[in-house]
C-alpha cells in the first residue's frame, strides 16, 4: 500500500495522500510535515461524510472533489469503508491524477484483496463487554422508538448526510456510556447537535426532539 501512495505523492502539486478507514481511521499516509494524523483523520471523516451523504443522492457516485484558495482535495472510494484522499495544488494536472489514480484504485484492490492485506491494516478494536451490554440494552424497551425520532429529526435539518452522522456519533455515544438512560440519551443529543454546526438548524433540531425528554 505504501509502494501505491508513493506514486501517487510523486506527482508534482501532490502535498498529502492517505488511506482513510471510517471504522479505523489513518490507514497509511505519505503527507508533507504541515498535515498531522488528527488533522488528516478530521479531514478525511468529514469528507467520507460528505461522500456518502452524495452517493444517497446519486447511487454511481465514485468520488468527490473540492477546492479552496490554491489546493483541491480528492476523494475516491475504494471498497467497503476505505476512501483514498489527495491534497494537491489545482495546477496538477487532471489528466494525469485521474489515469494515475485509476490504477491506484485496481492496485488497492488487488492489495486489499491479498491474505496479506490483513497484516497491512490495523486490527478493528472489537467492543468490550459494557459497550455490548449498552448495544442489547438500546434493543429493547423505547429506545428503538426514541433512537429512530432522533434521526429522523436529524434528517430534516441535515438531508442525507444525516444518516452516516447519526451512525458514526451513535457509536462514540455508545463507548463513553455505561447504560442508556434519560441522562445518557441528553448527552447523545448534545452530540449530535454539535455535529450540526449551523445555530439555527442547531435550535430546529433541538425543539424537534425536546418531546422525547419532556421538554416544552
Amino acid at each position: 500500500m505504501e509502494m501505491i501512495l508513493e506514486d501517487i505523492k510523486c506527482m508534482p502539486g501532490v502535498a498529502c495522500v492517505f488511506c482513510f478507514d471510517t471504522r479505523t481511521g489513518i490507514v497509511a499516509k505519505i503527507a508533507n510535515p504541515q498535515f498531522s494524523d488528527s488533522t488528516l483523520s478530521s479531514v478525511g471523516r468529514t469528507l467520507a461524510k460528505i461522500f456518502s451523504g452524495g452517493k444517497q443522492l446519486f447511487a454511481d457516485l465514485k468520488s468527490v472533489q473540492l477546492s479552496v484558495d490554491q489546493w483541491s482535495t480528492f476523494i475516491l472510494w475504494i471498497t467497503g469503508t476505505l476512501y483514498l484522499t489527495i491534497i494537491h495544488e489545482q495546477s496538477l494536472n487532471p489528466n494525469l491524477l485521474s489515469m494515475t489514480l485509476a490504477q491506484a484504485s485496481k492496485d488497492l484492490k488487488a492489495a486489499l484483496a491479498a491474505p496479506a492485506a490483513e497484516l497491512a491494516t490495523p486490527p478493528i478494536a472489537k467492543p468490550d463487554n459494557d459497550s455490548e451490554k449498552v448495544r442489547q440494552a438500546l434493543m429493547s424497551g423505547p429506545y428503538p422508538r426514541v433512537l429512530a425520532a432522533m434521526e429522523n429529526a436529524l434528517a430534516k435539518v441535515m438531508g442525507p448526510m444525516a444518516s452516516i452522522v447519526f451512525k458514526d456519533t451513535l457509536e462514540k455515544w455508545i463507548e463513553s456510556i455505561d447504560e442508556p438512560n434519560r441522562k445518557t440519551l441528553e448527552k447523545f443529543a448534545q452530540m449530535l447537535s454539535s455535529e450540526i454546526g449551523d445555530p439555527e438548524k442547531i435550535q430546529a433540531y433541538e425543539q424537534m426532539i425536546a418531546p422525547i425528554f419532556g421538554a416544552k
